[in-house]
């Protein structure tokens, strides 16, 4: 379906089969697509503010420089999605799966991420400052550059992540698994690791001692 430039603000597309559709600039605010399919669409510079996309399904689709502004992406499902660009500050994204989705310089800030499996995220440059998220799955993610100021990690899963050059001033890692993390390079003034555990394959910057965090090495 070609829907580009169209206007669906405040429409009721639930559980609508979307899949492939051309969605590029459409003007579609507070639209109702919970449980819809979205596979491939391409949402390109789309305005989604307050959606409701709970449980959708937009594995592929093309969201690169689009606007959800508090939409709501509840357990949806973005797989290989491509967030590039796009603005989601303050979105619900509790349970949502972003394996492997590209998301360079998307802004995130005050996100909810709870229980959200971010395993792979290509999000180098993303902005997640403010965001408070509990038991995030973030292992094997590119966060290079990224600014994660002032955010709340708590039990989250950042094996093997990319934090090198990241903004973690004033961060709360608090009981979080930092097993091959790379943070080379990261600003962290102010930040603690409470109950957070590392291993000899973690990577830190220059004067950081993580045990002096309340951080702890993990036995052998």
């Amino acid at each position: 379906a070609r829907l580009s430039k169209a206007l669906l603000i405040d429409a009721d597309a639930r559980g609508a089969d979307l899949s492939y559709a051309d969605l590029r600039g459409a003007r579609a605010s507070a639209v109702r697509l919970a449980g819809a399919d979205l596979r491939q669409a391409t949402l390109v510079k789309s305005e989604l503010s307050r959606a409701d996309l709970r449980g959708a399904d937009l594995r592929g689709a093309d969201m690169s420089g689009a606007t959800l502004h508090h939409a709501n992406l509840g357990a949806a499902r973005l797989q290989g999605a491509k967030l590039v660009d796009a603005d989601l500050e303050g979105a619900r994204m509790e349970g949502a799966n972003l394996k492997s989705a590209v998301s360079a310089r998307v802004n995130l800030r005050r996100a909810q991420l709870s229980r959200a499996d971010g395993t792979g995220l290509q999000a180098r440059g993303a902005i997640l400052r403010e965001v408070e998220a509990t038991e995030l799955v973030l292992r094997g993610a590119d966060l290079s550059r990224a600014t994660l100021s002032s955010a709340t990690l708590r039990r989250c899963d950042l094996r093997e992540a990319q934090l090198r050059g990241a903004d973690l001033t004033g961060a709360r890692l608090l009981r979080c698994t930092l097993f091959g993390a790379d943070l080379t390079g990261a600003s962290m003034r102010g930040a603690v690791l409470d109950g957070s555990v590392y291993d000899a394959r973690s990577r830190w910057p220059a004067g950081v001692r993580p045990a002096r965090r309340s951080a702890r090495a993990a036995r052998a």
